[in-house]
């Protein structure tokens, strides 16, 4: 299967493979920069723009746009099967996640009394309790999928949870006891690269769904 870009100006097609391998090598660039920008010291402005851990930077915009785009994937395979509305609910918690990327409203849940805190953080348990929510209401029709696509599903989401909530704990506490030093931030770095592989996982099996079907994943921009 293909995928395709368009604009007025020109076409470019690009194989699904090379998606994957173009998503896995962004990622991999983010995490060079990070890693120098610690081993460096991330004490200015610009080596901190480069820090996984911070907001509304680079590794923002990627894990946004990786997220929106395995929202799109997951919307695009539930079309005209009988689970379609699963499907759908599916594309609408990672278009949630991706806008929550953005505009980190996750940190502001803090200040409601009925959010449970874990650790440092104080939004932590929305987390959970998101999680928990999203289980009960797809777990058994995930659980009924076809091996591949519930394996993406199942362990993307636990990758996933396990750095948005376990390692964003872990990270948050360490820098209560001992601020922004080499630990916190390596561990800051494993929560956001967990972030990221748990939708590649569920990504590349949507895409493979998809090729599966015979069913085209195109994304067309058309210039202004």
């Amino acid at each position: 299967m293909e995928q395709r870009i368009s604009t007025r100006a020109a076409e470019v097609t690009l194989q699904r493979g090379r998606v994957m391998i173009g998503l896995l090598g962004v990622a991999i660039a983010l995490n060079v920069a990070n890693a120098a920008c610690i081993v460096l010291g991330a004490d200015t402005e610009a080596t901190r723009y480069w820090l996984l851990a911070l907001e509304r930077n680079p590794s923002t915009w990627f894990a946004a746009t990786l997220l929106a785009l395995t929202g799109v994937a997951a919307f695009a395979v539930g079309r005209g099967r009988a689970d379609t509305t699963r499907w759908n609910v599916v594309a609408g918690v990672f278009g949630v996640l991706s806008f929550d990327e953005i505009a980190t409203v996750h940190e502001r849940l803090s200040a409601l009394p009925a959010i449970p805190g874990i650790g440092s953080r104080g939004w932590a348990g929305a987390g959970v309790l998101l999680a928990a929510g999203v289980a009960l209401h797809l777990g058994r029709w995930v659980l009924a999928l076809e091996s591949p696509l519930r394996f993406a599903l199942v362990v993307g989401g636990a990758v996933f949870l396990l750095g948005a909530v376990g390692f964003e704990v872990l990270s948050g506490n360490r820098a209560v006891g001992h601020g922004e030093d080499t630990v916190q931030l390596t561990l800051a770095t494993i929560e956001e690269d967990l972030e990221l592989l748990g939708p590649m996982l569920v990504l590349r099996a949507l895409l493979d769904r998809l090729a599966a079907v015979g069913v085209p994943f195109a994304v067309r921009v058309s210039a202004a």
